[in-house]
């Protein structure tokens, strides 16, 4: 019993102490500023004495806090030590003298020593006599703490050959003129379209509200390429001003590189604790990934600013990194000429379905490196407009434009995203039958224009090829064929019979297995200790699911179903085939710091090789060169051969042999148009990937872009787009129809 009421005595002196130390001077001061460390402002709101004015508190409880939260976040606080060094008591007031020290993750710590606090004992109760400058002695009312930055340059990126693809202190021309003074309108906004790497419907969009007399804005392009066209577009816009911007960041041809490079805008609010105010950031690509490099790290200052921008005091500092120019692998005429290509190609089918298709991409690689020498997502968009230096007159309105768009204009269609693939997905589905024995090379096939696969269990009695569906543009039945004229004629019957065989006979998991062995990967990208990425893009991982049931094996087999991939990791697959068999890991970074002393360079590197038993390569080679040359049976050969050929829709006969597959993938819209290709035949250089979504048949669409990404490559004579592009109305493929 006597030990028990020893306990309670010393309980209630242990709570009379803590009561009796909280209630003095000293002892409110130290909860308050413990309440600080633990980032309690609530708690440290109902220590402080609140004035009233008029009948309403000076300091709210929301303002109050949101001081203190507006400092943690400038500051990236996260803890502070204190020592209080004595109290003067004058009445019924206080003053208590104590050192702080401010811990933050950008400034480390913040050494604050000779501070003062004032109390007022209100009722018994000693409170803190609140105001600003408890948080900083000169952080008056109106004051703020800012994080400010010098200013920096932000490196240039480069293309492989040292050309420019992004860099600073250059100037955009804003274009201005009236449907009056215009030779025509429409080869002005035409010709515009073509050189602002813009679809023309935005032209008409920003000249819609315009009439007669009335001068409007045209479009914004970077100075240099305004320089070079002045002529031209004087001649049929007869501009009647034009406006020049600020030095700033500006972009190779606007939008033709800015799939690669990414964009830059100035950081928000909430940014500026860690890149400091009236910073660029990088906001896609290369510019994002590689931010700290390319801006480099700005010395930094934490101050404490009033409203009319005199400095009050200088809490701290940090010193700043040299930026550093990201050189890439991209070859910046050949990006060029695949912007124009998907640019031209868009606009001149615009009354047909470059008016229904969302958008499209372009991938163009190396075949014996890996290294990404084009790369373009369509649409593209001026990226000047998301940098204050821009001139154009309504940045909100265009700005809302972009990101609004139903097109998905920031999509990156290229690398980010993945699509259902058709037609070129046989290539591996070839693979797999042959590597595994199901047929050999040269061995026949009856390729008639139905399939029957209930023997293997398939629950639809008859399958149609797709020549069965356009009988009446004069296709007949393939017939007897070798497994590289399967590939050529893109024959339904011969992958869906060699898919469910591969699914019931060899294994559920052969088309995925050799789709990883040929080259689709989850993730291509490598990064380095030091933060370095050679691939630096959210990458789509592609879906190959194992099937379970012999339809989703059907469907698979044909590249349809819940198949999906990139245009990347399509190029990669056509590179693996065109080397010999060798897989590269696609990259676009070539190195990092001064390109003629980089601090890192990233080299080519195998991550796989195909090891195919003899003539299996050979044989998908063969199909592939024969889909561009072989009549009757090539279903890209019209795209290639100018002939007297019922099958021949083109204007000039291609200098260059070229090997490639056309794919049309069926979705719940319009089929996306893919054509894969590699070139020339002998001693391969390029692989391209060309995926048109929602639009057409691959032949159609896709083939004559890479067709024209070709010419331009290899500076041959230029084929036409097809004239019926052009034509009204868009006609899409009859339900039902499927197309190789």
């Amino acid at each position: 019993m006597l030990k028990r009421t020893i306990l309670l005595w010393g309980l209630v002196i242990l709570i009379s102490g803590s009561v009796l130390a909280q209630q003095s001077p000293q002892g409110v001061v130290e909860t308050f500023l413990q309440y600080w460390n633990e980032k309690n402002y609530d708690s440290m709101y109902d220590l402080i004495y609140v004035y009233e004015i008029n009948g309403q508190p000076e300091y709210p409880r929301q303002t109050f806090i949101n001081r203190y939260q507006v400092v943690e976040e400038r500051l990236s606080f996260t803890g502070l030590t204190f020592n209080i060094h004595q109290t003067e008591l004058q009445g019924q007031t206080a003053i208590v003298h104590y050192d702080i020290t401010i811990q933050t993750a950008n400034f480390g710590e913040i050494n604050d020593p000779g501070r003062m606090m004032r109390l007022v004992n209100y009722d018994g109760t000693w409170r803190i006599a609140w105001t600003t400058m408890d948080i900083f002695a000169a952080l008056s009312p109106d004051a703020q703490v800012r994080v400010e930055s010098e200013v920096s340059f932000r490196a240039p990126i480069y293309d492989r050959n040292g050309l420019p693809l992004v860099q600073d202190n250059q100037t955009t021309t804003a274009l201005y003129s009236a449907r009056t003074s215009m030779n025509t309108e429409e080869d002005c906004f035409s010709l515009l379209a073509e050189l602002l790497m813009e679809p023309r419907t935005r032209i008409d969009e920003r000249a819609r509200p315009y009439v007669g007399e009335t001068i409007f804005f045209l479009g914004e392009m970077p100075t240099d390429i305004f320089e070079r066209n002045r002529t031209r577009i004087n001649n049929v816009c007869n501009l009647q001003y034009t406006q020049t911007s600020f030095p700033h960041r500006v972009y190779y041809n606007g939008g033709a590189v800015v799939t690669v490079t990414g964009y830059v805008s100035q950081v928000s609010p909430e940014e500026e604790a860690i890149y400091g105010a009236g910073q660029m950031v990088g906001r896609a690509g290369v510019e994002q990934f590689y931010q700290t490099v390319l801006a480099g790290q700005p010395s930094r200052i934490l101050r404490i600013v009033e409203p009319g921008g005199i400095v009050l005091d200088e809490l701290a500092g940090t010193t700043g990194t040299q930026p550093m120019p990201v050189t890439l692998t991209v070859d910046r005429d050949l990006q060029m000429i695949v912007a124009r290509a998907m640019n031209d190609a868009f606009n001149y089918a615009t009354p047909d379905w470059g008016g229904v298709s969302p958008g499209g991409a372009a991938v163009v690689l190396d075949v014996n490196t890996g290294q990404i020498l084009a790369m373009v997502s369509y649409p593209t968009f001026n990226p000047s407009l998301y940098n204050p230096g821009s001139v154009a007159p309504d940045r909100a309105t265009e700005l809302s434009a972009i990101f609004n768009s139903p097109r998905g204009v920031l999509r990156n269609r290229a690398v980010s995203e993945q699509f259902s693939p058709g037609s070129v997905f046989k290539l591996i589905t070839a693979a797999a039958a042959l590597n595994e024995g199901l047929i050999a090379p040269g061995d026949i096939y009856d390729c008639k224009l139905s399939w029957d696969g209930t023997q293997y269990g398939d629950t639809q009695p008859e399958r149609l090829d797709w020549r069965a569906t356009l009988t009446d543009e004069g296709y007949e039945e393939a017939g007897p064929i070798t497994p590289a004229q399967a590939i050529m004629a893109s024959c339904n019957p011969f992958f869906w019979e060699y898919g469910t065989r591969l699914y019931l006979e060899v294994g559920n998991d052969q088309i995925a297995s050799y789709a990883e062995r040929m080259g689709i990967r989850p993730d291509y990208n490598i990064t380095t200790p030091e933060g370095y990425r050679s691939l630096p893009y959210n990458q789509a991982s592609g879906v190959i699911t194992i099937p379970t049931n012999v339809e989703i094996a059907i469907n698979e087999s044909i590249g349809q179903g819940d198949v999906a991939v990139s245009p990347l990791q399509m190029a990669v697959v056509t590179a693996s085939i065109a080397n010999g068999g060798t897989v590269y890991r696609p990259y676009i970074v070539q190195s990092v710091g001064d390109p003629d002393a980089p601090v890192h360079t990233f080299e080519p590197e195998v991550i796989g090789t195909f090891d195919f038993e003899p003539g299996v390569l050979e044989e998908i080679q063969e199909g592939m060169c024969g889909v561009t040359s072989v009549e009757g049976l090539g279903t890209a050969y019209g795209r290639f051969v100018s002939s007297n050929s019922e099958y021949s829709y083109t204007d000039v006969t291609a200098t260059y042999a070229a090997c490639g597959k056309t794919g049309t993938a069926q979705t719940a819209a319009n089929p996306n148009a893919w054509f894969v290709v590699y070139a020339p035949a002998e001693n391969p250089q390029i692989a391209i990937a060309v995926m048109v979504e929602q639009s057409l048949e691959g032949s159609q669409v896709a083939a004559p872009i890479a067709r024209r990404i070709l010419d331009d490559y290899f500076n041959a004579p230029r084929a036409s787009y097809p004239e019926w592009w052009s034509i009204p109305p868009f006609e899409p493929l009859p339900s039902g129809a499927q197309a190789g």
